[in-house]
Formats: structure tokens, C-alpha cells, sequence
């Protein structure tokens, strides 16, 4: 037994299919999207504390010969593999505040008043300063289990500050616009 295909009935036009707009299903609009930096602060208040908490600490950092060597900037709180191993966990914290160069400081700084601004305006100050202190902890944490130090910076706590922001306009981005859209982009 082969199987045959009908064969159409009479002469039927095979041309395409040609979709108009009143067979595409209606596109649901938000009731209305909020805009999201509307009564933004110029100063976020977390932001703005921790920026002064890592220079306050980069000043003591120069003025007190941290910055000479790597080993001075283990004695100062640094990661470093082995010494957290020994029971020093306090470096997990103290390391995201310490930082190795002006340019290194300034870089974190300038990143963490953006970022810290958006987070700070979609998630409030004490859930911002969360954020920060979790994800420099979890940041502290992986650089410790794959490097083996010493190793100082912010970088871990922005990175988690953005990733924050990032999943916040994501998740409500129906409700939330941006009046410009390159910070999706930068984000």
C-alpha cells in the first residue's frame, strides 16, 4: 500500500497568504508606565555614605603606607586565600572597602554613584545598602575560592548593585519607562 496526496479540488490559487493588520492579535498596552526617573534624588543617601566610607578608607590606605606593598595591603585587610582559610572572614568584608589606586577607587566610585542611584530609587536605601554589602560578600567570596590574593575592590558589590537594576527594569519593563533608552544599553 504507497501513500498518494490528494490532489486539490479544481483550480485553486496557491499563491501566499497575505496578512493583514486585522488578523495580527492586539498588542496589550500598559494602563500606564511609570516614569522612572521622576523624583529620582540627585544625592542618594547609601550612595553617597558608602562613596565617602571607600575614600575615607583609601585616605587611611595612603596615609598609612597600605598602598607600599602587597603585603602591606594584606596587613591592612586585603583577600587572601589563606588567610581567610585561617579564620580571618572579616577580610571578606573589609576588602570590598579597600582599593589599590586612585584611578582604581575613582573608577568604582564613579560607577557606584549611577548604578547606586537606580537602585537606590527602585529599591530604597536599606534594601540598596543590602544589596551592596550581599553582593560584595558574594563577590569576596568567589575571588577568594579562585584567586589566591590579595585582592581589594568595590568591583564584586557594583557588579551585584547593577545586576540588581538590570533585573529590576527587565522584570518591570511594561510598567517602568526610561525617558532615555542607552541605559538599558550601558546597563
Amino acid at each position: 500500500m504507497t501513500f498518494q496526496p490528494e490532489e486539490p479540488a479544481g483550480d485553486q490559487d496557491e499563491s501566499p497568504l497575505v496578512i493583514r493588520e486585522d488578523m495580527l492579535a492586539a498588542e496589550e498596552e500598559p494602563a500606564a508606565r511609570i516614569d522612572f526617573e521622576q523624583e529620582m534624588p540627585y544625592l542618594p543617601r547609601v550612595t553617597i555614605y558608602l562613596i565617602l566610607a571607600n575614600a575615607a578608607v583609601f585616605v587611611w590606605e595612603a596615609t598609612g603606607g597600605a598602598l607600599a606593598s602587597a603585603e602591606a595591603l594584606i596587613e591592612s585587610g586585603a583577600l587572601q586565600h589563606q588567610r581567610v582559610m585561617q579564620g580571618e572572614v572579616w577580610r571578606l568584608l573589609s576588602a570590598i572597602f579597600l582599593h589599590g589606586s586612585p584611578g582604581h577607587l575613582l573608577g568604582n566610585c564613579i560607577v557606584l554613584f549611577i548604578v547606586g542611584m537606580a537602585c537606590e530609587h527602585a529599591f530604597g536605601w536599606k534594601r540598596s545598602a543590602l544589596i551592596y554589602l550581599a553582593a560584595g560578600l558574594c563577590g569576596s567570596l568567589l575571588s577568594v575560592s579562585l584567586h589566591p590574593g590579595p585582592s581589594v575592590g568595590a568591583s564584586g558589590a557594583i557588579f551585584g548593585v547593577t545586576g540588581c537594576v538590570i533585573v529590576f527594569f527587565y522584570k518591570y519593563q511594561r510598567q517602568v519607562m526610561l525617558r532615555d533608552k542607552r541605559i538599558g544599553f550601558v546597563l
